[in-house]
């Protein structure tokens, strides 16, 4: 009864860790949100604090991570801005290793408790861009909500997030996840069709071109996965592939398509790389000298780009390291259900970066990108395939 009252705790203070980490509280500091840091950083020590066992447990490709942890403060430790962005990249590296630490002990329930809150959630935000939408006046008022007017001309919403872009690529993740979970008979078909409606709000409502991309790209994944997992897996390495050479091959690719200046943007990137090719000029550190390198530029511009923008932040030994982590899991995942959904989480996840570059930068994003990492190699964790972080306990089965 103990073990079971631990669950329902840590599964409540990990959904209010993801609630707080999206909703925001108009308290900023270096432009950003401080309780959308503070709060899910406060719930995420709950967490730990209510594991039986107070460690954590690093399977041998997460280690990874901890190298990555290493390797990115190297290039982040310049600046006070650059600090802020690496401790709240390594707040969530030690999310998804108590995420991992929680599912070894109290079972696959937990990770699938969490999963089936992350789909409502998600859901229910793509159901608000659509009240958001014909009730735009009314929403301005809620703090919650953060007016956009550049977007509002467009005709666009940001429901709870801070731009459609956002909203549209995080709705067609959740359509992902939702038909994932109902693989697993975690949602009843109703509920099933009523949470693809939402998600389907927030694609439209977004105006997000890279959503319906993504939308199209379930369809494709999903036809391919039916030849078994096999198929995901080489999916997933050649779409990454596939990504990789758009983004580094941009100049030959602007002569035949039109890449609405983002070639310019991507070629300062590429100048602030070259001046700390091999460990970045700090997390969050691109946007503030791109209007220093490029004359084009008078304001302040991010990356655009994941491919990119992780590159010059945090170099390429933390893009290696990143890289063969996501990898590895990928390939040792097992043949089962769950395995496909979270590669198909995963593509659309390193598809959608190709003109973003959300890592690091949009918490829930992370949240998302680490629950699939974990439901990729479930079967592993539940094998308690691990080494414990913490010499002093003995890794036995709860």
């Amino acid at each position: 009864m103990l073990v079971f009252d631990r669950v329902q705790i840590s599964s409540f203070f990990f959904a209010c860790l993801s609630f707080f980490s999206l909703v925001y509280i108009p308290i900023e500091a270096f432009g950003t949100g401080i309780l959308t840091r503070i709060l899910p950083l406060c719930f995420l020590v709950a967490v730990f604090f209510c594991l039986p066992k107070k460690s954590l447990f690093i399977n041998k490709y997460d280690w990874l991570l901890v190298l990555l942890i290493v390797s990115t403060a190297i290039g982040s430790f310049r600046e006070m801005k650059t600090i802020l962005f690496w401790m709240n990249y390594v707040v969530y590296i030690f999310y998804y290793f108590v995420l991992i630490s929680a599912i070894t002990q109290f079972g696959s329930v937990f990770l699938y408790i969490h999963l089936k809150f992350l789909a409502y959630f998600l859901s229910a935000a793509g159901f608000l861009a659509f009240c958001q939408f014909y009730l735009y006046e009314l929403f301005k008022t809620l703090y919650i909500f953060r007016d956009t007017p550049y977007f509002e001309s467009k005709g666009q919403v940001a429901s709870l997030y801070s731009n459609p872009n956002i909203l549209g690529v995080m709705s067609a993740f959740a359509i992902f996840l939702v038909i994932g979970i109902r693989k697993q008979y975690l949602i009843s078909r109703i509920m099933f069709l009523v949470l693809i409606c939402c998600c389907g709000l927030g694609v439209i409502y977004s105006g997000s071109r890279m959503a319906l991309a993504l939308v199209i790209l379930l369809l494709c994944f999903y036809t391919v996965s039916k030849l078994g997992v096999i198929f995901s897996k080489i999916s997933f390495i050649f779409l990454l592939f596939l990504m990789s050479v758009l983004s580094y091959g941009y100049s030959q690719i602007s002569a035949f398509i039109d890449l609405n200046f983002r070639d310019v943007v991507w070629s300062g990137v590429y100048r602030v790389w070259l001046s700390d090719a091999f460990f970045g000029v700090g997390l969050g550190g691109v946007e503030g000298r791109m209007s220093d390198i490029l004359h084009e530029i008078s304001w302040v511009q991010g990356p655009n780009n994941f491919y990119w923008g992780y590159l010059a932040e945090a170099g390429l030994v933390s893009m290696l390291l990143l890289m063969i982590h996501q990898i590895s899991i990928v390939l040792h995942a097992e043949k089962s259900d769950h395995s496909k959904s979270a590669i198909g989480i995963l593509c659309a996840i390193f598809v959608s970066q190709y003109s973003e570059f959300f890592f690091n930068y949009v918490s829930i994003f992370l949240i998302v990108y680490y629950n699939a990492l974990a439901w990729a190699r479930l079967s592993t964790i539940e094998r308690f395939d691990v080494v414990p972080f913490n010499k002093r306990f003995a890794l036995t089965k709860p």
